[in-house]
């Protein structure tokens, strides 16, 4: 038979007490004799007594976890990001609970719900684009439960959001690619459903406009945002044989630059001497290629500590009036060499 589980009733009936004297003297409330918290103490550990997490919640209101939502956690960019909230998390007495949607809006939803039923006391996200789950978060936030995004907005969300500057990072890249006698740059990404993919497209054709260079788009090479790794490259391999000329080529994420530099490898092609390849973000695997190439150092950690930050005050300001806040993370473009163990800072952004 299973045993009955301990229970403050239980504590309280064996000492003689109320209820309410031991859930006190647990919570080591000062209107509880010293006495009387030790015996109560030494008692429920003796019987191997654990607090309802969810019952304290319900009574308290405040649950002191925060859910933590991201697409992946085997890059480095979401994993320098959840590191900086997770290791702040603990200043503030937090716990924190991490979710991977897989870039999948059904996955996405069981995540929220689930945060939603433990009660969190706020959530820190990267949203899967598209609209499919503005309903929850709406309600979400309409229950008091706070939302801060990280990495891409969400303009239709009652939510603050932590961000890098998407369009001036693919403007000070091509730029640099520019100075450095590159014309032909070719783009790949996910432009047309990815906030951020689109911005940096903005940036890329910023760039070539001030530089009087004709925005080609045979140079452009559209994704789905959740792409396979197969079909990827099969676009890059299309795109190298289809003659269009190319003397550099810009990558929106770094697995995207990771499997073009290995696409264009195998095709005898050597990117170290004549293709230059850009990417944002995630350089621990694009330095597997043992290729020069150049980075947006997004400054991940900072991001996720800085979107606790935010997160904190609102879970600790309810009931103010709300203004929507949106906070760039300043970041840094990368000359990375991995022969020579090389990384310059070229710019600030």
């Amino acid at each position: 038979m299973t045993p009955k589980p301990v229970t403050i009733k239980t504590l309280a009936s064996q000492i003689g007490v109320t209820p309410a004297t031991v859930s006190k003297a647990l919570r080591d409330a000062s209107d509880i004799s010293e006495k009387t918290k030790t015996k109560i103490k030494k008692l429920a550990k003796e019987l191997g007594y654990k607090p309802n997490l969810m019952a304290r919640n319900l009574v308290s209101k405040k649950s002191n976890i925060i859910g933590i939502v991201v697409p992946d956690i085997s890059t480095s960019f979401f994993g320098f990001a959840v590191r900086g909230i997770n290791l702040n998390a603990r200043e503030y007495s937090l716990e924190t609970i991490v979710l991977v949607n897989n870039e999948d809006y059904k996955i996405e939803r069981k995540n929220l719900e689930f945060l939603y039923n433990l009660q969190v006391d706020g959530i820190i996200m990267d949203a899967v684009p598209g609209n499919k789950n503005i309903d929850l978060l709406s309600e979400l936030t309409a229950k008091g439960i706070p939302i801060v995004f990280i990495d891409r907005k969400c303009k239709k969300i009652k939510a603050d959001s932590v961000t890098t500057n998407d369009v001036k990072a693919g403007y000070v890249m091509t730029k640099y690619f520019l100075s450095r006698k590159k014309k032909n740059i070719a783009f790949i990404g996910p432009t047309d459903k990815l906030s951020v993919a689109y911005d940096r497209l903005t940036g890329y054709k910023k760039a070539l406009n001030e530089s009087k260079i004709a925005f080609n788009d045979k140079l452009i090479i559209p994704i789905d945002y959740a792409i396979k790794k197969e079909k990827l490259v099969e676009k890059i391999k299309t795109f190298i044989h289809s003659g269009v000329k190319f003397d550099s080529l810009i990558c929106t994420g770094g697995l995207i630059a990771y499997l073009a530099g290995a696409t264009l490898l195998k095709s005898g092609i050597d990117i170290s001497q004549n293709i230059f390849i850009g990417e944002f973000g995630d350089n621990n695997i694009v330095y597997r290629l043992g290729i020069p190439f150049v980075t947006v150092d997004q400054q991940p950690f900072n991001i996720g500590e800085k979107a606790l930050s935010i997160l904190v005050n609102r879970i600790n300001s309810k009931g103010k009036i709300f203004r929507k806040k949106h906070l760039y993370i300043n970041s840094k473009l990368i000359y990375i060499n991995p022969y020579e163990q090389k990384r310059i800072i070229i710019a600030d952004i």
